[in-house]
């Protein structure tokens, strides 16, 4: 079996900033119709971000939601229209591309 890999390419208007604190942040990340199957998300900042896809009104929490290494650069499934970011103590910034690829 051949598997063709194919680079990020950012998809729709811009990237999205949060503000990461030790209260959660929720925002609109990807929003529909032709929603992005992939987010790119990178962290700048000290303080390590813990981030949860959800829906609406949705919330992340330093102990249930996936943590992120400061400087760290993921890439995820897209798995909801909005991302919550909290951070344990201090502050960081995570910058959030909805987009296609790995």
């Amino acid at each position: 079996m051949n598997r063709v890999s194919t680079s990020f390419a950012p998809k729709g208007e811009s990237t999205i900033a949060i503000a990461a604190g030790p209260v959660s942040q929720s925002r609109e990340v990807n929003p529909g119709p032709g929603r992005a199957r992939r987010l790119r998300l990178l962290v700048e900042g000290d303080a390590m971000v813990f981030v949860e896809l959800t829906g609406p009104g949705g919330s992340a929490s330093p102990l249930h939601s996936m943590p992120l290494l400061p400087g760290s650069v993921s890439i995820v499934t897209a798995a909801g229209s909005h991302l919550a970011a909290v951070t344990a103590g201090g502050s960081a910034m995570l910058y959030v591309t909805p987009g296609e690829g790995a």
